[in-house]
This record gives C-alpha cells, structure tokens and sequence, in this order.
C-alpha cells in the first residue's frame, strides 16, 4: 500500500501512455512535471462527478486519491502500484 497523507505516492503505470504524453505536453489538468512523472492536484470536481475533458484513467486516480483524503498525486516511475487501480503497459 502507498504511503498516504495530502500527497499520495502512485505509480505511472496507473496512466496510459495517450494520458502520459497529455501530462508531457501543455494541460489544463493543474500538474507539474518533475523528472521522473507528474504533480496533479486533487480536484474534488474531477473526483466527485467525473470530467469529460479528463482521460477516465486519470480521472480514476484522483477519485482514488479524494476517496483516501489527498490533495496531491505525486506520479513517479517507482512508486508503489494500487491493486484497486488499473495498470497500463507502456
């Protein structure tokens, strides 16, 4: 289980490589980079009643994150996978 507080620890592997290159690239997804994945604010709207601009498999990580009382998903290539979470190959 990853380490949780306001910042939660994931995996990459629980986004798409299409969702990877969205967070790559200029996003609208309240994020920054950083060397090895992504900061991305827990928006509650997102969380709460889905977003149709948001790609479904982040969108999951966040309502998993909101669910577990974080404001922040830290995405890095060695954090801990989340059995609860779909896992993409890429």
């Amino acid at each position: 289980m990853p380490e949780t507080s306001t910042l939660l620890h994931l995996s990459t592997c629980h986004v798409t490589k299409q969702t990877a290159k969205l967070l790559d690239g200029e996003t609208d997804f309240h994020m920054a980079k950083h060397e090895y994945g992504w900061f991305v604010w827990v928006d509650s709207d997102v969380a709460v009643r889905g977003d149709k601009d948001w790609p479904a498999d982040l969108a999951a990580c966040v309502a998993y994150a909101h669910n577990l009382g974080c404001r922040w998903i830290c995405f890095d290539r060695d954090a801990d996978e989340v059995d609860a979470l779909p896992k993409y190959e890429w």
